[in-house]
């Protein structure tokens, strides 16, 4: 039975993709950089009052907040102490443009508690004033440093929305690179195709059912030059969507756990990659969510996110490791 909380955040989900779709629409359709920065500031503070809305898990701690590569790294940890390894390093939403602790802290508070295990998420530098292939290094250079500063060999990665993509394109890097890959990757309503070139008419076709991304994506489908200029001020053709990545690449892809909401606007792209996972022998889990929407993870008081996060409990089971006595 689905509780009135989940219809009150269904009426904050309105407003919340009216509110997107209004940023896009304003973004790019500035052509000063001073409006265009005026009203992303204006959209990322509407975005983090967010903050006033969830609350963090009481049994969890900020153990630490600290800057990597300019970006800020904020650890959660259960306050008795963590009994796995392992740690978790979460990749954000927020359409490469807005989000960070103030909206996502919440969740990632859960998953320490729930996983007993550190969580570190990264507030990846944002457009427009980053580029996506910029973003992308930093966020592979900030991953190796966690690691490293954490003494840690055992990790997984966790991305959600426009987060996924950018977890994605970091693991194609290491796999690239010959780096230590995660144990496994967890993916939440994953942006695929970041210029939008997947098959357009079922991008339409779902725009109606996702009451979410559904408007912002209608929009840019039905005015090219506002969608050309979003693609230009993510820096999008300076990397493949990750339906282009090579086959040696995916072939070396971790596990991979996908959860989307069955109508939302990508899942046709998504249920594509996971297709292309499994043609190179990768183990893809196809978690589809009932009774959602986009990135709902972030809303860590909904029943869904808790069965989601102990789903995520479940998987990792076999890939995890002790903390040492």
């Amino acid at each position: 039975m689905l509780s009135w909380r989940y219809f009150l955040t269904k009426v904050g989900i309105q407003v919340a993709s009216m509110s997107l779709r209004h940023l896009i629409a304003t973004i790019t359709s500035a052509r000063d950089q001073k409006v265009m920065q005026y009203r992303v500031q204006s959209g990322r503070e509407r975005f983090d009052m967010m903050r006033f809305w969830l609350k963090r898990n009481p049994d969890a701690e900020m153990v630490s907040r600290s800057q990597i590569e300019g970006c800020w790294v904020t650890e959660y940890a259960p306050k008795t102490g963590y009994e796995h390894d392992d740690i978790v390093i979460f990749f954000h939403g927020g359409g490469f443009v807005v989000g960070g602790d103030a909206t996502h802290g919440p969740f990632a508070s859960d998953l320490a508690h729930a996983l007993s295990c550190r969580v570190f998420l990264i507030e990846y530098p944002l457009a427009p004033e980053s580029q996506l292939a910029a973003t992308i290094q930093t966020c592979f250079t900030i991953t190796k440093t966690i690691q490293t500063q954490s003494n840690c060999t055992h990790y997984v990665m966790m991305g959600s929305s426009a987060g996924g993509s950018i977890a994605s394109h970091v693991i194609a890097k290491m796999v690239n690179d010959k780096e230590i890959a995660p144990k496994a990757l967890y993916l939440i309503g994953p942006v695929i195709q970041h210029c939008f070139d997947f098959d357009e008419q079922r991008y339409r076709d779902l725009c109606a059912s996702d009451e979410l991304l559904g408007p912002s994506y209608q929009f840019l489908l039905d005015n090219p030059q506002n969608k050309e200029r979003a693609i230009a001020i993510l820096g999008g053709e300076q990397a493949c969507g990750l339906l282009h990545l090579q086959d040696e690449v995916l072939r070396l892809f971790p596990p991979t756990h996908i959860t989307y909401q069955r109508e939302e606007v990508l899942a046709a792209e998504i249920q594509a990659f996971i297709q292309r996972l499994r043609h190179n022998q990768v183990h893809a889990v196809d978690n589809i969510v009932d009774n959602a929407f986009h990135s709902f993870n972030m809303i860590n008081y909904l029943p869904q996110t808790k069965a989601y996060i102990s789903t995520v409990r479940e998987h990792m089971l076999p890939l995890r490791s002790k903390k040492p006595l």
